[in-house]
């Protein structure tokens, strides 16, 4: 549930991973469960690969808009889409 696309791609791993991480973490806190919990393992896994797959929008009213937008692209399929750092990661959940 953890694995971020480029591991499950068997990509080498940067600090991006590290940020896909975080982002999952930082939704489970306010919500108290993963993006895709309610997905079987191996539809998780094709979705992250395939791409186009919008995890957290079912938890917009308890997010908000903000979170959303930064979560989405924190957990982006393409890392090098994601935030350059965590730290601006962070300060965009604020």
């Amino acid at each position: 549930m953890y694995l971020a696309p480029e591991e499950l791609r068997g990509e080498p791993l940067t600090k991006a991973v590290d940020q896909y991480h975080l982002a999952l973490i930082a939704h489970k806190m306010p919500t108290g469960g993963l993006p895709w919990t309610n997905e079987g393992t191996n539809e998780l896994i094709f979705r992250k690969l395939a791409g186009g797959h919008h995890p957290v929008a079912e938890d917009a009213q308890r997010l908000g808009s903000g979170r959303i937008a930064a979560l989405r692209r924190a957990l982006d399929e393409d890392p090098l889409k994601r935030f350059d750092t965590c730290g601006e990661f962070i300060r965009a959940l604020k």
